[in-house]
């Protein structure tokens, strides 16, 4: 089975594209809290991720930097080579679903809502939906 959950916040503004076949994809790295503090504070991985079609449209449409999100996709490794000959590697989140959880704080002060919202991983029972 190939299934990944990740909770995490936009790092930018995602990135819209068109291929030439007419299908619209977004492009975007997702940063995810580690289950873990170090003596500098949180740590994150930044998570690659693409969406196509109407999730694409969803992603580019509500979403900004910042902005807290719970993705369900696959994983996909692809190559491609580059102008120079070099050929490229990429491993990355394939989005099949996206949950809006909350906007980006816009106080230096968090609310309540962000304060008690926990973004720690969970274990997810296999054939079973997350419900946010």
């Amino acid at each position: 089975m190939n299934q990944v959950n990740l909770v995490g916040r936009f790092v930018r503004d995602p990135e819209e594209k068109v291929t030439e076949s007419g299908k619209q994809r977004a492009t975007f790295t997702l940063a995810v809290p580690k289950a873990f503090k170090t003596a500098s504070g949180q740590e994150a991985d930044f998570i690659y991720c693409v969406a196509w079609g109407r999730q694409a449209e969803l992603v580019t449409t509500y979403c900004e930097q910042g902005q807290l999100v719970a993705i369900v996709g696959r994983i996909q490794t692809r190559s491609y080579e580059r102008e120079d000959g070099e050929r490229r590697y990429v491993t990355e989140v394939v989005v099949e679903r996206i949950h809006f959880l909350a906007k980006k704080s816009t106080s230096t002060q968090k609310t309540e809502q962000y304060e008690e919202l926990d973004t720690s991983p969970q274990y997810v029972e296999p054939n079973t939906q997350l419900l946010f």
